[in-house]
């Protein structure tokens, strides 16, 4: 590119600005993007093609960042109903579910339908793997177990729960 007369689409231009990038480089930022939909080339980053990273007491099935994957607890039927929502007696302690953990983009959702509850990858409408799609998370997602946002109860603001458990981000 002219280093005065930079086009506003640099992919249709197929011009790397002066001293941005090494012209190769930039070939492979342009064949990505006129490519992206291409499952087969592209695969983004951050969509997990590791094994989960789970507790001793959970177990799973299935591809993690897929529709086969759920999660379990050994000891528990249910995360949502039956692990305590408290510890123990520390009154300012609450446990926290996780559906999403720190630093993955696999939408993991407790399914509220099956038996047992377990954490499952979220879907959308036309049924593919939903995926956390505003960066990588630098928190924990989750669920805070025995809660449920009542969709009836409206906020001052209008809004309703979603008949889910309470939601958390964990910062720490």
């Amino acid at each position: 590119c002219s280093p005065t007369d930079i086009p506003h689409d640099l992919v249709e231009a197929n011009c790397v600005p002066s001293g941005f990038m090494v012209p190769e480089g930039w070939k492979g930022v342009v064949d990505y993007y006129k490519n992206v939909d291409d499952a087969e080339r592209w695969t983004p980053w951050s969509r997990p093609r590791v094994e989960p990273d789970v507790d001793h007491r959970t177990k799973y099935e299935g591809r993690f960042g897929s529709r086969t994957f759920e999660l379990k607890h050994k000891d528990y039927d249910s995360f949502w109903h039956d692990v305590p929502m408290r510890p123990g007696s520390e009154e300012e302690i609450i446990n926290l579910v996780t559906e999403i953990p720190m630093r993955v983009t696999a939408k993991m959702e407790v399914n509220k339908k099956a038996p047992g509850n377990p954490i499952a990858q979220d879907v959308n409408k036309d049924g593919s793997p939903r995926y956390y799609t505003y960066g990588t998370p630098f928190f924990n997602y989750g669920l805070v177990p025995q809660t449920w946002e009542d969709p009836s109860l409206l906020s001052p603001q209008g809004h309703a729960g979603d008949n889910d458990p309470l939601d958390v981000m964990e910062v720490g």
